[in-house]
């Protein structure tokens, strides 16, 4: 079981190392089993290759989510497809 400082400090130092690897979405904290782990999100199966199973005695979870795109800003005329201008 691994503690949350614990694990902060293991994800903040996989961020480092996975920085620039094309298709990292996105790295967090997540809960299992009493403990923690890292959670990475990929955009494609072939970027899991890269990303280690554990990491500095943390557990490491990949998700394949897709692409990543930022959205329009709140307030934009692009917020909400097909919207009415009056």
């Amino acid at each position: 079981m691994t503690d949350r400082d614990a694990a902060r400090a293991a994800k903040d130092h996989l961020r480092t190392r996975l920085q620039g690897l094309p298709g990292v979405g996105g790295i967090g904290l997540g809960r299992r089993h009493g403990g923690y782990v890292i959670t990475v999100t990929v955009a494609r199966e072939e970027t899991c290759a890269h990303v280690p199973g554990h990491y500095e005695g943390v557990d490491v979870e990949v998700r394949v989510g897709g692409a990543v795109a930022a959205l329009p800003a709140a307030g934009t005329a692009d917020t909400h497809e097909g919207a009415r201008e009056e």
